[in-house]
């Protein structure tokens, strides 16, 4: 399961430079002259970005809840999730599934530029889809799930496991 939790860990600072190159070259403009990086940006980039961050932060999760269970009750020592390998595939499956909507929030807009007939290829922000009411719930649901949950379980196990271990 340390493998999986490196991995995302991994990808999503590898999933962090093309933000970063996009910010910094393209100064938030967000226009292309290639349809590939285009496309990348508008449709993937925060799926893949916070879909990694999101493994990231199950598997750290799923790691303290495995050290809970030993060391707190070191009878009942068994996997939660069953195998690890059961749970390095099935957190970053769920994790993908739920990030699904951030995919369309955004489009690709082909404009025309009309004295050098130059195209490019310009992101948009679906403004109809991330102003429906519930996508706003979807929102507020991802961040308790990927946030909140986790923050307060992380503080609770890793609490637990100190007092017992003094």
């Amino acid at each position: 399961m340390i493998a999986g939790y490196s991995a995302a860990a991994l990808l999503a600072i590898l999933f962090a430079l093309p933000f970063a190159w996009r910010v910094l070259i393209h100064r938030e403009h967000g226009h292309w002259e290639n349809p590939i990086p285009a496309f990348y940006f508008a449709y993937l980039e925060l799926f893949l970005g916070n879909g990694c961050l999101g493994i990231g932060v199950m598997m750290l999760l799923a790691l303290t809840l495995e050290r809970y269970v030993s060391v707190c009750h070191p009878g009942h020592a068994r996997p939660i999730l069953g195998s690890p390998i059961r749970a390095v595939t099935l957190i970053p499956i769920i994790t993908f599934i739920l990030y699904i909507p951030v995919v369309f929030r955004s489009y690709v807009k082909t404009c025309m530029l009309t004295p050098e007939n130059y195209l490019i290829y310009q992101r948009t922000e679906n403004t109809a889809y991330i102003s429906h009411p519930v996508y706003s719930i979807y929102k507020v649901g991802l961040e308790i799930v990927y946030k909140v949950v986790p923050v307060v379980l992380l503080a609770a196990l890793n609490l637990r496991i100190l007092i017992v271990y003094r």
